[in-house]
């Protein structure tokens, strides 16, 4: 048999290698333990509206974080700690207006604040400026589509006055969580109000179906009697089973394919409540 060859065993003093390859290579530019402390009596301070996050060197104390209030007693009291730390100089964001208690009460605690201010290039300002005609064009748009349809809801003969017949009150949602914002424009008219008008009913009290009453009436209409029942209704909307049955046994199973923008909607309308904050929601969630 060959016999092994005995490699040396390394000394633990001698040092790996350090390979030539993308791995082996040596960073340029200087690591942060590198860099010269130019302010060693410097700390940070990141503005909110609710909260103050502060931060002074490692060493300072066993709490180097600390988070205050925007309060006059409680910047007063992040001023007195800054300076038993031994700060001279703070460290913020000029952006907004959260930051401009915080600067006046550490000048009166002679602490110096240094603020970073933005570098707003003039592409920039001019990039900023077109997109602000944008969203204001946009506006006007919607505005103006807001004001048709007003109008061509008018044409239609009211079923119900609610000046005789008042808007019975919103049914009461509980609030489950944090509350959501509402990232749909509100139309510059009441919905509400029209819809009930249009269909003799408040339809916007549907879970799930808040949201999209013109969609509905644009189009259904509101002329029901072409559908004799309420199965010849969600059958021409393509929402039934429509299952292949055969001597008794079913062969297939599953919903007709039909291009029906109605039946999309109510799709969405049951998918919603998911979301919504009202106990259909909870009832679908869970």
């Amino acid at each position: 048999m060959p016999k092994q060859e005995k490699h040396p065993e390394k000394s633990a003093e001698e040092k790996p290698r350090v390979g030539k390859g993308k791995r082996g290579r040596k960073r340029k530019g200087m690591c942060l333990g590198d860099r010269p402390v130019l302010e060693p009596n410097a700390a940070g301070i990141d503005t909110g509206a609710r909260e103050i996050f502060v931060a002074v060197p490692s060493g300072r104390g066993e709490n180097p974080v600390r988070v205050f209030l925007p309060f006059t007693e409680d910047l007063q009291e992040m001023a007195k700690w800054l300076v038993s730390r031994g700060i001279a100089t703070v460290t913020m964001e000029s952006t907004g207006v959260y930051w401009i208690p915080p600067h006046n009460v550490l000048e009166q605690y002679g602490v110096k604040p240094c603020l970073l201010e933005g570098n707003w290039r003039p592409e920039h300002l001019f990039t900023l400026k077109q997109s602000r005609r944008s969203y204001q064009h946009c506006q006007e748009q919607i505005a103006a589509c807001d004001e048709k349809i007003e109008k061509l809801l008018a044409a239609f003969q009211p079923r119900v006055d609610p000046a005789e017949q008042p808007l019975p009150p919103g049914r009461k949602r509980k609030q489950r969580g944090r509350k959501k914002k509402n990232v749909n424009p509100k139309p510059g008219f009441d919905v509400r109000t029209e819809s009930y008008k249009l269909f003799g009913v408040d339809l916007t009290q549907v879970p799930g179906l808040m949201a999209m009453v013109l969609t509905l009436f644009s189009e259904v209409g509101r002329d029901m009697s072409r559908w004799p029942t309420a199965a010849h209704f969600v059958s021409w909307l393509a929402l039934c089973p429509d299952n292949d049955v055969s001597g008794g046994r079913v062969l297939w199973r599953g919903v007709r394919k039909v291009h029906d923008r109605a039946g999309r909607l109510f799709r969405l309308t049951a998918q919603s409540p998911h979301h919504e904050q009202t106990p259909m929601g909870t009832i679908s969630a869970g």
